[in-house]
């Protein structure tokens, strides 16, 4: 739930961690037909699922910005750290503009042996047919991507329809 009255969504969150804690309390065990149930629960069994419920309330939302703020990050160097060299052979190219935010433009290679393979450093409106054309067909190439995008985001991205990211490319003298 996205708003733009963060005192809100605490609010909700407030409400319902005692409304979990008072559930906790009503069940403790104790005289429970003036709540209305017959049944005797073990002592203090309510307390610790309610408190089981507000610790992951709060320990998901925790790992996700914890995984947003040092675990992408920290891929991200170890890939620019650990290059890796693939040699594909190019079936096509295709242009591609994106948003003028991120990557604005790019070059989408799609080879018979690597998957499809986009090239975004340097590449702008100006030069991204030229450096389209300059791919010649049945050719093979190196490209330069990071160790962690070849053997683990990469594939993932690509069963998504998505592709790998090369920082270098280069032809290959035959």
């Amino acid at each position: 739930m996205v708003t733009s009255k963060p005192w809100l969504v605490w609010s909700a969150f407030w409400a319902e961690t005692q409304s979990l804690l008072a559930v906790g309390r009503r069940f403790d065990g104790g005289d429970s037909s003036r709540y209305g149930c017959a049944m005797k629960q073990k002592p203090g069994s309510g307390v610790r699922r309610a408190w089981m419920k507000v610790i992951l309330m709060l320990a998901i939302p925790v790992l996700f910005l914890v995984w947003v703020i040092i675990v992408v990050p920290a891929l991200v160097i170890y890939d620019s750290f650990h290059p890796v060299a693939v040699q594909c052979t190019v079936k096509s190219t295709s242009l591609y503009e994106g948003s003028k935010r991120y990557v604005p433009f790019r070059v989408i290679i799609e080879t018979d042996d690597c998957g499809d393979v986009s090239v975004a450093r340097g590449v702008t409106a100006e030069n991204q047919q030229d450096i389209a054309d300059s791919f010649v067909l049945g050719e093979r190439y190196e490209f330069t991507v990071g160790k962690f995008e070849l053997e683990w985001w990469g594939p993932l991205k690509q069963k998504a329809g998505g592709t790998l990211v090369a920082e270098h490319y280069r032809k290959i003298l035959t």
